[in-house]
């Protein structure tokens, strides 16, 4: 079985801002709408896309809930 490639941490949190703002335009959502439905504040949010916060684990599922995704599509 191949290994995937490492990442690091700067490399994940632009992967992982990416998908979670790709999701969110197919679905129409805004980021303020995103926050809100996954039980999240705003400020939050801009601070996970922005690599200045590492997602916690109940926040990815969160917001992969609201994304109707898998948490593991959000991720490398």
């Amino acid at each position: 079985m191949p290994s995937r490639p490492e990442l690091d941490s700067e490399a994940a949190q632009r992967f992982f801002a990416d998908q979670v703002r790709i999701r969110a335009a197919r679905r129409g959502y805004t980021l303020y709408r995103l926050a809100q439905e996954a039980g999240i504040s705003e400020v939050t949010l801009h601070r996970l896309l922005g690599g200045e916060r590492s997602p916690r684990l109940g926040q990815i599922c969160a917001l992969a809930r609201v994304l109707r995704c898998r948490p593991a599509a959000l991720l490398p």
